[in-house]
């Protein structure tokens, strides 16, 4: 692994950490509680055969440690995807 991917993958862990540490000082969480990661994603030959329905985004937002992204054409797009999404998860996981 690069030294670079794996110095991030740490940073992020921690923060994770931090934020699994404050939790138990609070009971609703918003989206700004949870450690947020943003990537850009460049285009390769191979996105150009994918099938219409899938849509590369070029900035994905998500959640560290969470298997709930965003995606959009710039970050803020993509927080707000992101933003919306945990809305409706926080939503389903209420009921």
């Amino acid at each position: 692994m690069a030294p670079m991917k794996w110095i991030v993958r740490t940073v992020n862990q921690l923060r994770a950490l931090w934020k699994w540490c404050i939790s138990f000082r609070k009971r609703d969480w918003e989206l700004a509680d949870y450690p947020v990661s943003m990537r850009t994603q460049e285009p390769d030959a191979v996105s150009a055969y994918l099938a219409p329905r899938f849509k590369l985004h070029r900035h994905v937002a998500c959640i560290v440690n969470w298997n709930l992204t965003g995606g959009g054409d710039s970050k803020s797009k993509a927080l707000i995807d992101l933003e919306t999404k945990f809305g409706a998860a926080k939503l389903k996981r209420k009921k």
